[in-house]
């Protein structure tokens, strides 16, 4: 018996170093002595390797790493709720891939070996849109997630080295209400226009022919001309001919016939009556002949042309009564 007592006397005294001092003693059912922890001691005697005691009974997450420690995840995953937001001046939580060891690196650190490729720049530590694509690249939007760029004259969207395209492609259009990017067919896009103003629509095929709507001005100049070639021979005939209103432009047409109008009247003359009135000539006297008695009168030295009047300088010659004057003209 007594040798059984020493034994856990002994065993009672190397207790401490794995649980508290508190003890007391038992009977068991043969009568032999023990010694046994208390109902009241608790089992936490030291904390360590990144926890932390509070009390006899409570151990929490947090404290110094004494030792190189792995969690194994074990293919679940590992979460920490309710992260605060952090700030620009803190460090981002780095692994190495060869061993999951977890280290901290500086954010300019890291954004310092950042590269920009594929449509994208890196100035300092910002990244902007913009640059020489690498690779074939797509950007996927749907009914619901739209592609729309607002674009500002002083920020226009260009698209530089763009290849040629198909007429079986389609066209990118812009949602005038959102801005938001679609696109849509060749043939839908040309069967909703329209032709006007002198432009007529055949299938796919804008021609030039139609009725005009509105006053319409074609302007050109000394260098940018306006020819049409392969014009036919026509007929003074038959034919028109193209005027042009020389304070408007206004194109309009008159008949060949028109163009040239001449005409002749003769009278007696009078003694002493040298101004006479001839209906509908020209202001212009090289457009008039005159002839008396037959013979034909100079232009400006023997008559002169006044509004319809035609009056008589008599230069050598005296218009007296019975002389045949005979006006021809032509416009």
């Amino acid at each position: 018996m007594r040798k059984i007592l020493l034994i856990l006397l002994a065993t009672a005294v190397g207790l401490p170093a794995l649980a508290q001092r508190r003890t007391t003693r038992v009977i068991d059912n043969k009568g032999t002595i023990k010694m046994v922890l208390d109902s009241s001691s608790h089992f936490i005697d030291t904390a360590y390797n990144g926890l932390t005691e509070l009390n006899d009974s409570t151990v929490i997450l947090g404290g110094k790493l004494t030792q190189t420690t792995i969690i194994d995840i074990n293919g679940n995953s590992l979460q920490i709720a309710n992260l605060v937001s952090g700030a620009g001046t803190d460090s981002v939580v780095v692994a190495d891939p060869s061993t999951g060891e977890l280290k901290r690196v500086s954010a300019s650190r890291l954004f310092g070996n950042l590269t920009a490729k594929n449509g994208l720049t890196k100035i300092g530590d910002t990244i902007k849109l913009g640059g020489a694509l690498t690779e074939p690249t797509s950007i996927d939007a749907s009914a619901t997630n739209t592609l729309t760029i607002n674009a500002t004259t002083a920020g226009a969207i260009r698209l530089a080295g763009m290849t040629s395209g198909l007429t079986s492609d389609s066209l990118v259009v812009v949602d005038p209400a959102t801005s938001s990017l679609r696109y849509i067919s060749a043939s839908k896009l040309l069967a909703a226009l329209q032709a006007k103003n002198g432009l007529t629509k055949n299938g796919d095929t804008l021609e030039l022919g139609g009725t005009l709507t509105r006053a319409t001005t074609i302007s050109t100049s000394a260098t940018n001309t306006l020819a049409i070639e392969g014009l036919q021979s026509g007929s003074f005939a038959t034919d028109s001919i193209v005027v042009a209103n020389p304070a408007s432009g206004v194109l309009k047409r008159v008949s060949a016939s028109s163009l040239l109008i001449s005409n002749e009247t003769s009278f007696a003359a009078v003694t002493g009556t040298l101004t006479y009135a001839v209906t509908a000539i020209p202001a212009d006297v090289t457009r008039v002949w005159v002839y008396r008695n037959g013979a034909k009168l100079v232009a400006g030295t023997d008559y002169t042309v006044n509004g319809t009047d035609v009056t008589f300088i008599q230069n050598g010659y005296t218009v007296t009564t019975g002389d045949v004057i005979e006006v021809q003209w032509v416009k």
